[in-house]
């Protein structure tokens, strides 16, 4: 008679909060909290992610060799955004799978999270400074041309 356990993980962040936000084109950095809810050690965890066109996540081990039950292990992503990608909310998936016997998957887990693409400031000072020359311009055209 062989016990194995059972095999259950879930995925989270630190403070639970499934949102980031970030620029278009640069890293954010987000920490995932894998947890081994299971009766048996999960090993050779596998992350992955599912994310918009021409976004990339990478993380700082993309395999955790082992957890152990009612452990955890902590992993950073960094999700980097397309540099082409408008201001909005986008939606991010971090998967983890734990392989078992004969190339099934022992258990997996996910975390869909929402990835918000903020803009510089800088184009908002660049909108203000168009709407005050438009307005400069208009004073000018109609204090010169106007009604004599």
């Amino acid at each position: 008679m062989v016990i194995t356990g059972s095999f259950e993980m879930t995925l989270a962040t630190p403070n639970d909060l499934i949102s980031a936000r970030g620029p278009a084109g640069s890293g954010t950095t987000q920490q995932v909290v894998i947890r081994n809810t299971g009766t048996a050690p999960l090993t050779n965890v596998k992350l992955t992610a599912t994310t918009p066109t021409k976004w990339k996540v990478a993380f700082d081990q993309e395999t955790v060799p082992v957890i152990q039950p009612d452990g955890e292990a902590t992993v950073t992503a960094t999700i980097t955004p397309s540099g082409e990608a408008i201001t909005g909310d986008y939606k991010v998936t971090i998967k983890a799978e734990a392989p078992g016997e004969n190339g099934a998957a022992a258990t997996s887990a996910d975390l869909a999270m929402t990835f918000t693409v903020e803009t510089s400031p800088i184009w908002l000072l660049a909108g203000f400074g168009l709407i005050v020359a438009i307005i400069g311009a208009l004073f000018y055209v109609f204090r010169t041309y106007g009604r004599r």
